[in-house]
């Protein structure tokens, strides 16, 4: 329809496809185990820190994302935004109802 909202967050995680992207996937620069380590460390304080997280993307790797997200901070605000009127498209209902049910039990906000 054209109109336009905002969301605030602390933390944007954009999860728009079937393939992590970094820090969870190693770039070039990272050469080493030491290198991804830190990355992963550096990554895991910055989310440590946000009150809130957006992720966008709810399909396997978003909602798969948002369950590790809350299962180390099961206090962390946490946002869904997804252009569908469902999670997990591709997917059957049970699979589709399991975690959405999860989802309400964990606070997260669908948008």
């Amino acid at each position: 329809d054209g109109s336009e909202r905002v969301l605030n967050f602390d933390y944007l995680v954009l999860a728009c496809g079937s393939t992590y992207q970094q820090p969870i996937k190693p770039v070039v620069a990272e050469s080493s185990q030491e290198q991804r380590s830190e990355s992963w460390q550096q990554a895991h304080n910055v989310l440590k820190t946000a009150e809130r997280v957006i992720v966008v993307g709810g399909g396997a790797v978003g909602v798969e994302l948002i369950g590790e997200i809350l299962t180390k901070f099961p206090d962390k605000s946490v946002i869904l935004a997804d252009r569908n009127l469902t999670i997990l498209p591709g997917f059957g209902p049970k699979s589709k109802d399991h975690a959405q049910r999860w989802m309400r039990r964990m606070n997260v906000e669908l948008r």
